[in-house]
């Protein structure tokens, strides 16, 4: 079964109807392959804001403890978010896993099935 091709126009009308009044949506972009989405993220150092950084296909992905993380095509969703906050690194060591549990109950919630968080 093939799965649904990431389309950047669909994913930022989603995200602007999620958007905090006065909060400025990430910019949203889609590619066909790249090694990390957030290597290829961090190297874009010209770019301002909140960027979302989406592949159909990574091959050369960090995991946890440099493990390596490949995402085959339709194998998951595979993205990097970038955003400024004002916190520190310790007052947020828990936002990833926060994120994923929010986004895995989402998903399921739209009917998704076989939902889950790569630990």
């Amino acid at each position: 079964m093939l799965a649904d091709p990431l389309i950047t126009a669909e994913i930022e009308q989603a995200l602007a109807a999620l958007t905090v009044v006065g909060a400025r949506a990430p910019a949203v972009r889609v590619v066909d392959a790249c090694p990390s989405t957030n290597a290829l993220l961090l190297a874009d150092s010209a770019a301002a804001g909140p960027a979302l950084l989406a592949a159909e296909l990574q091959t050369a992905g960090r995991g946890r403890r440099g493990r390596r993380w490949i995402s085959p095509r339709g194998a998951g969703l595979t993205f990097s978010l970038r955003r400024v906050l004002a916190r520190g690194v310790r007052q947020i060591a828990g936002l990833p896993l926060v994120a994923g549990v929010a986004a895995a109950r989402a998903l399921r919630g739209l009917g998704a099935e076989g939902v889950a968080l790569k630990w």
